[in-house]
């Protein structure tokens, strides 16, 4: 179930893990940037499965400041739980990054552009993991 207001996020939950869209990211999800999007959750939820990875909340942002300076604007965060540290985070980080390249390479080089100018991913874990 998704629920939003137009000056909230719109966070769904899918399969115990919290979506959450930031209103400022939405009207870049309107084109091609939003089933990339979608896809890239997917795969991220893929990669946590098969690493054994689990994750809370996946949250979709804008950057401002980015935009501006020409570099990806749309940062997706991966929330993880208490079971991993900083090392595994790379590792899964890693993982995501191989699938999403597999995936784009199948995109073409105008939608793998886009995604590339526009997106980022970053992998966080909880503060008690780390020393």
């Amino acid at each position: 179930m998704s629920t939003k207001t137009d000056d909230q996020a719109r966070e769904q939950q899918v399969d115990g893990v919290k979506m959450k869209v930031a209103p400022e990211a939405e009207p870049y999800l309107d084109g091609p940037l939003g089933p990339m999007i979608d896809q890239l959750e997917t795969l991220v939820l893929e990669a946590a499965k098969r690493d054994q990875v689990t994750v809370t909340a996946i949250d979709v942002e804008f950057s401002e400041l980015m935009k501006v300076r020409g570099r990806p604007h749309i940062r997706v965060v991966v929330q993880t739980g208490e079971d991993i540290d900083p090392d595994r985070a790379s590792e899964y980080w890693a993982a995501i990054s191989g699938s999403v390249d597999k995936w784009l390479a199948h995109l073409g080089p105008g939608l793998e552009k886009l995604y590339d100018d526009s997106v980022y991913v970053a992998v966080e874990w909880a503060e008690s993991n780390v020393n």
